[in-house]
């Protein structure tokens, strides 16, 4: 996990199906998770965590940022109405928030959620932000122009930006490939077929990769699909989480069962400190971030 550290600035939110125990509100004790990306923990001699019942920790954001992904969480996971709890099929699995005193006092709040990644022997992960536009309404001009500036070789054609990626490769799945944010800011029109390349170990196994090109492919049109009709929300500055298991997918070459290769696949929305309501209006921005993956997965099937 230490190789995924040059992704960004912000703690990969990646989590498993643990169950919750109500005594652990307010302890932050466990295993430290590697940061990959975007906003640090507050403690800075800490990592994301993963609390003793196997959930992992990820430290909310100061302002209205994190007020947002709290209330998204909060009104998603406990929401009664079928076109809000939609959403929890796609998103990490939501246990509240727990709360930490640092050593000078300070109060820190933490999102708990399930810790996709639990088990996975060989992880492989890649981060995709979905949207060309990656700013909400709240966004200065200044702030505007750098968001459109960068990544501008993937967003305008594809309504999508690369942020990082790392994966096993090869025969025995044990060589690491790790790539960051300059990676996915020369991605263009003309070499984009890199990206599933090196991400799905093509080169290498082209059967077992366009069988996780095809589950992949399951996973996205869900997405379209629940996006095509929800009028409730837009996302910006939003993430699609790709994860499967190297592992499980090298033994999959020698016993084909399918089975077992889906469980060891996952791709869930993360990221929601800019989520703004839609006014009734469809996300076109998050949708055509989705058709293009979509579209890219299926020339590998």
């Amino acid at each position: 996990m230490d190789n995924l550290r040059p992704w960004r600035k912000r703690t990969l939110q990646i989590m498993t199906m643990e169950r919750w125990k109500k005594n652990s509100m307010d302890t932050v004790d466990g295993q430290q998770l590697a940061q990959v990306g975007g906003h640090g923990s507050v403690d800075k001699s800490q990592a994301m965590q993963v609390n003793k019942e196997g959930l992992v920790l990820k430290p909310i954001q100061e302002g209205a940022r994190g007020q947002r992904e709290v209330e998204f969480f909060k009104t998603v996971t406990n929401s009664s109405d079928p076109t809000l709890a939609v959403f929890q099929e796609f998103i990490p699995q939501f246990y509240g928030v727990s709360r930490k005193k640092l050593e000078d006092g300070t109060k820190v709040e933490y999102l708990m959620m399930e810790n996709l990644t639990k088990n996975f022997i060989k992880l492989c992960i890649m981060d995709v932000k979905i949207g060309a536009k990656t700013y909400g309404p709240d966004a200065s001009e200044k702030k505007k122009a750098q968001q459109d500036a960068s990544y501008a070789g993937t967003k305008q054609p594809f309504g999508f930006s690369v942020p990082g990626m790392s994966v096993h490769v090869g025969e025995e799945k044990e060589k690491v490939i790790v790539k960051g944010k300059e990676f996915g800011r020369t991605l263009n029109v003309d070499n984009i077929h890199e990206l599933l390349e090196m991400y799905l170990d093509i080169n290498n196994e082209p059967e077992v990769a366009r069988e996780l090109a095809k589950i992949f492919v399951e996973d996205l049109e869900k997405v379209l699909q629940l996006f095509q009709y929800q009028t409730t929300f837009h996302f910006f500055a939003s993430s699609l989480l790709f994860v499967y298991d190297a592992e499980a997918a090298k033994e999959f070459k020698e016993t084909k069962d399918l089975t077992i290769l889906r469980k060891t696949i996952s791709l869930k929305m993360i990221d929601f400190a800019h989520v703004w309501k839609a006014e009734g209006k469809t996300d076109e921005n998050y949708m055509k971030g989705v058709q293009s993956l979509i579209d890219l997965f299926k020339n590998v099937m």
